[in-house]
């Protein structure tokens, strides 16, 4: 059986604030506590949306730092 962690999502109000702050290692926790329970792929959504004002999204930054990039 093949686990999926998938609680990478910019919709998740700690995730985006993460991203928004550029704090790779708030990321990298989440993606390490779903390695070691158990998961064998992570399902990353870093997406934020853009603002209706037109503004670029926050967070265009990848996270590497351990945590395999899917681009």
């Amino acid at each position: 059986m093949i686990i999926i962690g998938e609680l990478i999502n910019a919709s998740r109000k700690a995730i985006k604030a993460a991203i928004e702050a550029q704090d790779a290692a708030a990321i990298q926790q989440v993606a390490t506590e779903q390695a070691e329970a158990g998961a064998d792929y992570l399902d990353v959504n870093a997406g934020i949306f853009v603002d209706p004002l037109g503004q670029p999204p926050v967070g265009g930054r990848h996270f590497r730092g351990g945590v395999h990039q899917h681009d």
